[in-house]
């Protein structure tokens, strides 16, 4: 009885040591993703950066617009 007892506990050990196995590689799964996924992105300053740079077109475009239109329609 103590050596059945004894096999059911070694089998409910292999279960639980399997389930936590199998939690172990989805974390690591989820670890790999989230590190490719942060390689993928955008940093804050790259975003500012970005900003700043379409800021200077928009203002450029904005500058050539009114020396245009100026030009066209004689306005100073």
């Amino acid at each position: 009885m103590a050596s059945a007892a004894l096999q059911a506990s070694v089998e409910e050990l292999k279960l639980s040591t399997e389930k936590i196995s199998s939690h172990v590689r989805r974390i690591e799964a989820v670890e790999k993703d989230l590190k490719a996924l942060g390689d993928a992105s955008a940093s804050k300053d790259d975003l500012s950066r970005l900003r700043a740079e379409v800021k200077k077109i928009y203002d450029g475009l904005h500058v050539e617009f009114l020396d245009l239109r100026s030009h066209v329609w004689g306005y100073a």
